[in-house]
């Protein structure tokens, strides 16, 4: 939203320039702006006054090793990482990132125990465990 309303120009450029040339997002964030999407979800994260480790985690999510609770910015990762998998969300881009092992090993798991995550589970499962989770 904050894309849309004060970068419109600019992040149709972004769009054009991932399908263009098949990067992710963020590549073409950082290539056509100079900056991505974490820096404006943690400046918003801030602004709303959110702890400051939700607001670094937000901001260190594709690079947790330059958070100073990595654990915390892994986890928020994975989560993007699987989300994109599954399908769930729209960023704009086609580009599926990889699960990187430096990144897992932050949350004590593998490549191998997130793709057994895939084999095992059905969306109906995770469904109804986001169900769960937002009705407690």
């Amino acid at each position: 939203m904050v894309f849309d309303i004060y970068y419109s120009r600019e992040y149709r450029e972004v769009l054009y320039c991932c399908s263009e040339n098949n990067i992710s997002l963020r590549e073409a964030e950082l290539k056509v702006l100079s900056f991505d999407h974490s820096v404006i979800g943690a400046r918003l994260a801030a602004h709303w006054k959110m702890p400051e480790s939700i607001v670094e985690a937000i901001e260190f999510h594709h690079e947790p090793e330059l958070s100073s609770n990595p654990k915390l910015a892994a986890v928020v990762n994975v989560a993007n990482v699987m989300a994109r998998r599954l399908g769930i969300g729209d960023c704009g881009d086609n580009v599926v990132p990889d699960l990187q092992p430096q990144v897992l090993s932050h949350v004590g798991m593998q490549v191998e125990d997130v793709d057994n995550l895939f084999t095992t589970t059905t969306i109906a499962e995770l469904e109804e465990a986001a169900s769960e989770f937002v009705t407690g």
